[in-house]
């Protein structure tokens, strides 16, 4: 899938209901976030309520739903859980880009992914196999476990600390 990069985040179109949509792709998020606007025009499974955070703030009593299927480059994932959250408060921070949504890691578990920042596109596989990996790359070991960040191990001296890879992180968003 290709994608656009903007004010150093990528945006990647999402197609649910055969509708388009422009979300934001943010390994660092741990749930799916849809605008309301989006859920007001689906037949959404409601959850549970939850709390919601960006980094320095947190939200309580956020609607949960349930999405039976997403598309993202033909790959399609299904009963996907996310939260409603007004997205043009996003909008307005990177620049007021229209935001429908953001992909996150608790989608991108279902699938391997592969993301090529100098042709602007995102492989999508259920097999690392169909991935042409440089002969210069290295093997990093990416922890995760059922929810919550994905995260590495960075030894700098005899420390070792946790890191994540965060794409939706551009120096304001954390």
């Amino acid at each position: 899938v290709s994608f656009d990069y903007i004010n150093d985040l990528i945006f990647i179109p999402v197609t649910i209901d055969n509708k388009k949509y422009n979300f934001l792709f943010d390994t660092g998020a741990e749930l799916n976030i849809f605008d309301p606007l989006i859920v007001d025009s689906l037949n959404l499974k409601k959850l549970k309520k939850g709390t919601i955070s960006n980094g320095k703030n947190s939200n309580s009593g956020i609607q949960r739903v349930e999405i039976n299927n997403i598309e993202i480059g033909g790959v399609q994932f299904f009963e996907t859980v996310g939260m409603v959250w007004d997205m043009t408060k996003v909008a307005n921070l990177v620049g007021c880009v229209k935001i429908d949504g953001i992909i996150s890691n608790n989608l991108m578990r279902k699938a391997i992914w592969q993301i090529d920042y100098k042709n602007k596109k995102i492989k999508i596989s259920d097999k690392v196999a169909n991935f042409h990996i440089s002969d210069n790359a290295k093997k990093t070991v990416m922890h995760s476990g059922n929810y919550g960040n994905v995260f590495l191990n960075v030894q700098i001296n005899d420390k070792i600390k946790k890191f994540t890879f965060d794409t939706g992180f551009n120096g304001f968003m954390q």
